[in-house]
């Protein structure tokens, strides 16, 4: 058997909410989520599965938020094997979860995955934590086939985040709003600035056009 490591915390997203973080401790939350990563991808690993679920978080020392990056149950080396017998994933299945999967992993076809499709997830990651939404609405992907999910994740672009939230019930949006200490014209008007073209960055279809590294999106977002 193997003994790991308990960690304690709560899906981001839902500590967020939770604690009412704003949209600047939001923001300095997730940059340390892009360290975590960043760390990985140093040492060969790809995640491929990043989403809030997958990143805890709890109250650390000196009061402050640790995130800790969970579940590399798909995880991906770069340059070398993890042990002597790593398991290849099956050619030819959806691996990871579609509502922050990268178009490039959503083609099954694909076989050069990089470290651009965890840079990607960030992206949906960051947008969720901004707007209060994912850029597709999971209920409305998940009604589709397969072929259609592939399809939407590879072609059609997400609304702008300040857009997003403009569409939701006033009810809703306000909600999202109180939970980050701020009132709904506020927040659409925070992310109408600069702020929402770096997720929009990372979800770049093509991958050469979206943030190279953890790093590079960190940078940016602080």
């Amino acid at each position: 058997y193997f003994v790991m490591e308990y960690v304690k915390g709560e899906p981001l997203t839902d500590f967020c909410d939770k604690q009412k973080l704003d949209t600047t401790e939001r923001l300095e939350l997730f940059a340390r989520v892009c360290d975590a990563i960043q760390h990985a991808h140093q040492k060969g690993v790809i995640h491929r599965d990043l989403k809030p679920s997958n990143i805890l978080v709890a109250i650390g020392e000196h009061d402050e938020p640790e995130p800790k990056v969970i579940d590399f149950g798909i995880a991906k080396a770069t340059s070398q094997q993890l042990t002597e017998h790593t398991i290849f994933t099956q050619h030819g299945q959806l691996i990871g979860t579609p509502e922050y999967m990268s178009p490039e992993q959503a083609d099954m076809r694909a076989v050069d995955i990089d470290i651009r499709t965890d840079v990607y997830s960030l992206g949906v990651i960051l947008y969720e934590l901004l707007s209060g939404r994912l850029p597709f609405d999971p209920k409305t992907l998940r009604e589709k086939g397969l072929a259609e999910i592939q399809r939407i994740i590879r072609e059609d672009d997400p609304p702008k985040p300040s857009t997003r939230l403009s569409t939701l019930e006033e009810e809703e949006g306000t909600k999202i709003a109180k939970a980050r200490k701020t009132q709904l014209d506020a927040l659409a008007n925070t992310l109408k600035k600069e702020l929402e073209w770096i997720p929009l960055r990372a979800l770049k279809k093509d991958r050469r056009e979206r943030y190279g590294s953890a790093e590079a999106l960190a940078q940016d977002v602080r």
